[in-house]
């Protein structure tokens, strides 16, 4: 360490000199002709980390942190399809909860170093991100690979908690869906909805013509299609994710739309109709084309083949 020169000065000027500010050069000056102080730089003083704040928004207000923004396109909105937002269950995945075990052993508590009190790494930075947020993109965060066997299993144990969460809804649909028929043979990922897996059903009023898949054209109205979804982490614990409904209308009733109105249950029972949520999963389906009137089906491998429809 280097040590400066300090000219004689008085506590008064002192007191001045330190609230002048700090200059990139380490001097600190009192703004008068003659009278500086010259201090040697020290990577152990206490406020180092202070000058570095201002370009950490994890340390300085987070006004720039999109989970703190209200906006549809917000992946850590809890009502943005993408978000893997969930409430947790009992439920696991054992093969991944061992695989998590062994990948993360307990954490080793590291000595404290007063002299690096800003190393820690700044992952909570979401303003070192520059992506746009693209809800049908999907090029997110991958669910992990399920064998069929787990993906069944999966399901069978979260189902009475996804019944119990939707049910708070009051919603009929919500209330009512898994009577109706169901369109795939197990749960699939579906990238599109979040890192979730999902299962398709429709209401009696779309079960013929949604099972012809490519084939169904324009749905009739009073078609209800639901999708249920849970979210499976990498530690293998599985949480209560949305319920995803679209109702279609009238024929004439919102023709921008193809008559589709669009519903989100959330785990906690809250719902989700505002324009907002209807743009917002509207511009994703009408990329399926009028063809397929808006519709996203299952997945090929996924799908109940028409001999063994319910």
């Amino acid at each position: 360490m280097q040590e400066g020169k300090y000219p004689l000065i008085s506590t008064t000027t002192l007191a001045v000199v330190l609230a002048a500010g700090l200059y990139s050069n380490g001097d600190v000056r009192a703004g008068q002709t003659g009278q500086e102080i010259r201090l040697a730089a020290n990577g152990c003083r206490p406020n180092s980390c202070a000058a570095k704040r201002a370009s950490n928004p994890c340390a300085a207000k987070r006004v720039c942190n999109p989970c703190e923004v209200k906006k549809a396109c917000n992946p850590c909105n809890p009502f943005n399809p993408c978000g893997a937002v969930g409430m947790a269950t009992e439920c696991v995945v054992p093969r991944l909860v061992a695989k998590s075990r062994n990948a993360n052993p307990p954490a080793v508590k590291q000595p404290y170093n007063p002299c690096k009190p800003c190393a820690a790494i700044r992952v909570c930075n979401p303003c070192a991100v520059k992506k746009a947020c693209n809800p049908c993109a999907a090029k997110a965060k991958r669910p992990p690979d399920l064998s069929d066997a787990e993906a069944v299993a999966a399901y069978d144990c979260v189902s009475p908690q996804l019944a119990e969460a939707y049910r708070k809804s009051g919603n009929p649909a919500a209330i009512a869906y898994r009577n109706w028929s169901r369109f795939s043979r197990i749960s699939y990922p579906a990238e599109a909805h979040g890192v979730r897996f999902m299962n398709n059903y429709g209401n009696e009023a779309a079960r013929i013509d949604y099972g012809k898949w490519e084939a169904a054209g324009d749905m009739p109205s009073g078609s209800v299609l639901a999708k249920d979804s849970f979210i499976v982490g990498d530690d293998g614990r599985i949480s209560v994710g949305p319920l995803f409904l679209m109702a279609k209308g009238k024929a004439g009733s919102n023709s921008a739309m193809r008559d589709w109105q669009y519903t989100m249950i959330m785990p906690n029972g809250s719902r989700r109709q505002d324009a907002a949520i209807q743009k917002f999963c509207n511009d994703c389906h009408r990329r399926a084309g009028a063809e397929d009137d808006y519709l996203m089906f299952v997945p090929l491998p996924f799908r109940i083949s028409k001999e063994k429809g319910k």
